[in-house]
């Protein structure tokens, strides 16, 4: 069986792995980390087979630059829900050249999704380098065990890659009650979110700009009907953790075309509607709230599909799973290769 030593964020990816092998983990840290500290965990990791790291873009980005420096670094980079956008101003096309140079040396991207074209297209990453791996609801136990109601209110909420301005043209004639969590503008700008006119919206919504996980999940808990319209130009999977979560609670989503739904979900899970298009949602919304047969069979079977990927430990599982077969894959590989005779 195989033993790997691996750096990670995921400091549940230790131990014994049925089937697969033992991993030693080498814990790269969950706060914060400033770039004295990347150095120092760069130079770490030479004892290292893998890092494998969620949301830390700042890492390999320096960790790659670092590969192209010092070639003999042996420790393979590995992505976990990389964030891409397309690069926009100018400040952020003068940096796209050192990411797509950096992202080179990440050896494997493990997605939350299927359709990673865009990826390659503005980013030069090679197919070859994606691996799909499911989801997982967040907060699993708590979000199974939490009693959903139906308070008679549309939800929207989310900070990242959203499109307000579709969501509010498409309510626009709509006099169901409603409740938007969007957090403040600098917020969703952060997040690569379009502006929120504020001034547009009807009387009928509740906005609220200050973002409080535990409002959120109560709101979903409770919703009749969750729309989560994402921007069109977004490269990856926004809205994934949001739309299992509200299928937990068994609640009739409506999202917009994009990789985050494309190959996972169909018009079986979830209502799904073309991105950009008021008309459409608007539509759908109007069917999901005032019809509830139809809605309650979106609740059911997104439920039994969100269920259906577990939590935590099963990605946890899932992660490790590829790097085992990478390992064996390259194992395999290295003694194949002819030995020279001297």
């Amino acid at each position: 069986m195989a033993k790997l030593r691996v750096m990670s964020n995921f400091h549940t990816l230790q131990g014994d792995f049925p089937g697969m092998g033992e991993i030693e983990l080498v814990k790269y840290p969950q706060d914060e980390v400033g770039w004295k500290d990347r150095f120092r965990l760069f130079f770490k990791s030479f004892k290292c087979d893998y890092l494998l790291v969620m949301y830390e873009f700042p890492t390999l980005l320096l960790f790659g630059l670092l590969k192209i420096i010092l070639p003999f670094h042996k420790c393979r980079l590995v992505s976990v829900d990389t964030i891409l956008n397309t690069p926009r101003g100018f400040a952020q096309k003068l940096m796209h050249p050192l990411k797509v140079l950096a992202l080179k040396k990440v050896h494997l991207h493990l997605m939350f999704f299927h359709n990673t074209s865009g990826l390659t297209r503005v980013y030069k990453i090679h197919p070859s380098r994606f691996r799909y791996i499911p989801f997982k609801i967040n907060s699993y136990e708590k979000a199974i065990s939490t009693e959903s109601t139906d308070e008679g209110f549309v939800f929207t909420g989310g900070v990242s890659r959203r499109d307000y301005d579709t969501f509010v043209e498409a309510i626009q004639g709509l006099d169901f009650p409603i409740k938007m969590i969007a957090g403040d503008p600098e917020l969703l700008e952060h997040h690569g979110s379009l502006p929120l006119n504020v001034d547009r919206l009807p009387e009928n919504v509740e906005l609220f700009t200050d973002f409080n996980p535990g409002r959120f999940s109560k709101f979903m808990a409770s919703a009749r009907v969750i729309v989560l319209p994402i921007r069109e130009d977004f490269l990856g999977g926004a809205g994934i953790s949001v739309y299992l979560e509200a299928m937990a609670y068994r609640k009739c989503v409506i999202v917009t075309r994009g990789p985050g739904n494309e190959g996972l979900l169909n018009n079986d899970e979830a209502i799904i509607v073309p991105a950009s298009d008021p008309i459409a949602m608007r539509e759908a919304i109007r069917r999901a709230y005032t019809d509830d047969e139809y809605r309650k069979g979106f609740g059911e079977r997104g439920y039994q599909y969100a269920i259906s990927l577990g939590g935590e430990d099963k990605l946890i599982e899932n992660c490790a799973e590829v790097l085992f077969d990478d390992f064996a894959g390259r194992s395999a590989r290295s003694s194949n290769t002819p030995q020279q005779v001297s």
